[in-house]
């Protein structure tokens, strides 16, 4: 693959992996009564562990994403959303909490590609397939260069 093959494929991955998120905010969309509870949970915990730091709050999974989420409120209070007020401050946490993982799948899916141009460079349509096991109705197949 091309350099801007690999550049396209992954313009048009990031584009069509954010165009959802971008059209809710546009439009002026909220996240949070869709998912209130996962919502909640994360946003209320965050603030927690942020601003009451006396409290000791474990979460029993996720910790590069309480990471992330803890920056993302200390970003939104930096931006003079102040922590005692709910909206819109909820919406943005969960904007960018969505765009920041979207974008964390962009900087994998760029890793993949140019691990695979790099590895494989040999043209897709010469790679010998072999059937490795079946699931139901489905064959799986297991491919090399």
């Amino acid at each position: 693959m091309t350099a801007a093959g690999r550049v396209f494929s992954i313009l048009l991955f990031a584009g069509l992996l954010l165009w959802p998120l971008a059209w809710i905010v546009l439009h002026g969309a909220t996240l949070t009564g869709v998912n209130e509870e996962s919502t909640g949970y994360r946003y209320f915990y965050t603030l927690r562990q942020l601003y009451d730091p006396p409290v000791f709050l474990f979460l029993a999974q996720g910790q590069l994403t309480n990471l992330i989420q803890k920056a993302i409120q200390v970003a939104l209070t930096l931006l003079g959303f102040p922590a005692t007020e709910l909206l819109p401050r909820i919406d943005y946490f969960c904007y960018a909490s969505v765009a920041a993982f979207h974008l964390m799948n962009v900087a994998a899916f760029a890793w993949l590609i140019d691990l695979i141009s790099r590895e494989y460079s040999v043209p897709l349509n010469q790679w010998k397939c072999r059937p490795a096991a079946k699931i139901g109705s489905q064959m799986i197949a297991v491919c090399e260069p």
